[in-house]
């Protein structure tokens, strides 16, 4: 049954606006309510990508605005307050697996204790023995819902390029390259880097390796990363993260800035 609201004055909201603007001015998570208040307010609840973003994601300015914007904040995800995606510009190239272990050893010292040999071996899973010249990748995250999937999602649906918006696999190293540079995860639902990547250790021919981010115990700093070893028509919620390679013309590349 519909409910017949009475007026409520603005002294009467007074405590919620006030908490709001608390949440909003939040030195680290600011942007994330402002992100979440926007897509509250957005007139048309988003279920897709509409032409309006992906036009938007076309010019390199929008791409120069995310790598600005980490240079000031250190916050590697940048969007805008009606986008339900966020974006980052990512320097991949130039390391070989020994620079990559060590860049992991002095940014979590103590954090992984024991499971640094699991680290270090997924590490020397990747393929980069030929070192590439630095360069730097455009990213974009989003819900798998925003691209018509709903429900459970098959994974092989999903994990490919989808050429119609741009989108092509991370290369493998790109989880854990974001995973140095994040400060906190606070969505429910796990993050996954779409990849092309079947290291030797994946003894099942059907399965592909991808690895996930996630927080199970909701606190700020507990961000986990971990592989999925996943075949073709296993399933996964329309309601999980995915990371993927947004692919600018060399025209228009940031890399030519």
């Amino acid at each position: 049954m519909k409910r017949i609201l009475g007026e409520v004055s603005v002294k009467e909201l007074d405590g919620c606006l006030k908490k709001i603007m608390e949440l909003l001015k939040h030195k680290e998570l600011g942007h994330y309510y402002l992100h979440e208040l926007g897509q509250f307010l957005s007139e048309v609840p988003a279920k897709v990508l509409y032409q309006k973003w992906l036009n938007e994601l076309s010019s390199f300015f929008i791409w120069r605005r995310a790598e600005e914007h980490f240079k000031k904040t250190k916050q590697l995800w940048y969007n805008e307050l009606v986008w339900p995606f966020q974006i980052a510009v990512l320097e991949i190239g130039g390391l070989s697996n020994k620079d990559l272990l060590k860049k992991w050893r002095e940014k979590f010292p103590d954090c992984y204790g024991n499971d640094m040999d699991r680290i270090m071996q997924y590490i020397n899973d990747l393929d980069l023995s030929v070192r590439t010249k630095k360069k730097k990748i455009f990213l974009i995250r989003f819900q798998a819902k925003y691209l018509g999937f709903s429900g459970q999602t098959p994974f092989s649906e999903m994990n490919c390029n989808h050429p119609e918006l741009n989108l092509s696999l991370c290369p493998p190293e790109t989880s854990f390259l974001v995973r140095l540079l994040i400060k906190e995860y606070i969505d429910q639902a796990s993050t996954i880097f779409a990849t092309e990547f079947k290291p030797s250790t994946v003894g099942n021919k059907e399965e592909k390796r991808v690895y996930c981010l996630n927080n199970p115990n909701g606190y700020q700093n507990n961000i986990y990363m971990n592989p999925w070893d996943m075949k073709p028509n296993d399933t996964l919620s329309s309601e999980n993260y995915w990371i993927f390679q947004y692919n600018q013309t060399e025209k228009n590349s940031i890399n030519n800035l």
